[in-house]
């Protein structure tokens, strides 16, 4: 996944159909997040996988439909995943931050490193 960089909210995980493969924020490796609650987002990641999409009257695809919810609702630890994100959503919001300022810091030293390369070769 890639870190959050300056929003209000954060993208724990996503499914992509396409190349079948679930994404997972690399907020949720930071200590204080309990294994449950990584579980849990990976068990909604796979549902989108299982059930997919199904088409409202409208005719627009619905991802998180009745039956997506009810079969969500079965994850042993589903009111205590979604309590523990309430609660917790400060701090996922501040592990995001510093992610993404690490990585801003570490590919500005790369490319100083390599302008600093190209200079000495020239």
């Amino acid at each position: 996944g890639r870190p959050n960089s300056g929003r209000r909210s954060i993208k724990l995980g996503s499914y992509t159909s396409r190349d079948r493969l679930i994404r997972v924020h690399p907020a949720l490796d930071a200590a204080f997040v309990p294994r449950y609650f990584v579980e849990y987002i990976i068990y909604h990641e796979m549902l989108h996988h299982h059930l997919g999409g199904v088409s409202d009257r409208a005719g627009r695809t619905v991802y998180h439909s009745r039956a997506f919810r009810q079969a969500e609702a079965r994850y042993p630890w589903h009111r205590e995943a979604l309590s523990w994100e309430k609660e917790n959503l400060p701090m996922l919001l501040r592990a995001s931050h510093a992610l993404g300022r690490e990585r801003r810091e570490a590919a500005a030293v790369a490319r100083n490193s390599r302008t600093g390369a190209r200079r000495r070769s020239s």
